[in-house]
């Protein structure tokens, strides 16, 4: 069982050579090695943590919004309606570019082989990347009769939340939606991290403010965990589920969801967190 007091913590700094670029939102592939970076100009860049490395990516219009693929890809969705895909390992090329209007976020599935787009609809599109050169629209599934701003790969299923604070579920990239439950559907949630347990009985949300909120699938009242920062970045349960990860600006906390207790705290000194991986029972933090 992970215990929090004795999970190392590994913090990377980010530096740009133009020093108007400041990181804003981040994300670390499963190796740990590369990270892809959205500055404050909503340009990208990518990362090889190991040797400092970075590269320039020809994005489209202003990016907001990128997921990584663990077949070592990523996916980049701009304000041009398009997405972009693009090799870890030599991002200076596009490996195919796809128009999608009014885009809400982005996830692959488990595989790599699947990417799901959601749009402000509802809908989430899900393409075959197998199919090349150009990856093939192979379903439109309409899940929501709203924005969904958090979309994630959970184990062979794929998770969202949608404005409204409802849990939907695909048993598949191609299945149909399904809603999980509605314990969060009370609250005009504005929510950008969502942590979803293994068992999708269990659902965290965190947005702007200190406040997280946790719920479970009995409709119970929520539980509040007060956090110290103004704004929550991310949110994932460590490997012993019990133990959850809420990561702010400035740090972050680790707090058991049994006992509702403050397990860790940890500050960063190397600037503002962008992002936060377990990797081999090791937090690895990127900061800039």
């Amino acid at each position: 069982m992970t215990n929090a007091s004795t999970v190392p913590i590994v913090s990377v700094g980010v530096n740009f050579n133009d020093s108007s670029k400041a990181a804003k939102v981040a994300k670390i592939s499963d190796c740990g090695d590369y990270a892809v970076v959205i500055d404050n100009l909503d340009q990208v860049q990518t990362l090889r943590i190991s040797t400092g490395e970075c590269w320039r990516v020809p994005v489209r219009g202003r990016a907001y919004c990128v997921a990584l693929s663990p077949k070592g890809e990523f996916a980049v969705a701009s304000d041009s309606g398009t997405v972009q895909r693009f090799d870890l390992t030599l991002p200076t090329i596009c490996l195919s570019t796809l128009t999608v209007p009014s885009i809400n976020s982005l996830t692959y599935d488990q595989t790599g082989s699947m990417l799901l787009v959601a749009q402000t609809t509802g809908r989430v599109q899900v393409y075959d990347l197998e199919v090349r050169p150009t990856p093939l629209l192979i379903e439109t599934v309409g899940v929501s009769d709203g924005a969904i701003p958090v979309m994630q790969s959970k184990g062979s299923a794929i998770v969202g939340v949608d404005r409204r604070g409802r849990l939907f579920y695909l048993r598949n990239a191609g299945a149909e939606a399904q809603l999980q439950w509605n314990g969060a559907s009370h609250l005009d949630l504005d929510c950008y991290a969502i942590a979803v347990h293994p068992y999708l009985n269990r659902l965290v949300v965190g947005g702007y403010g200190r406040y997280v909120r946790f719920y479970s699938s009995e409709n119970a009242p929520a539980v509040i965990f007060v956090s110290s920062f103004g704004f929550v970045r991310d949110l994932f349960f460590l490997p012993n589920h019990d133990l959850l990860v809420i990561v702010g600006d400035q740090g972050l906390e680790v707090w058991n969801v049994e006992s509702n207790q403050l397990e860790l705290a940890w500050k960063s000194s190397r600037g503002k967190v962008l992002c936060v991986r377990e990797i081999n029972h090791r937090l690895k933090v990127l900061c800039g």
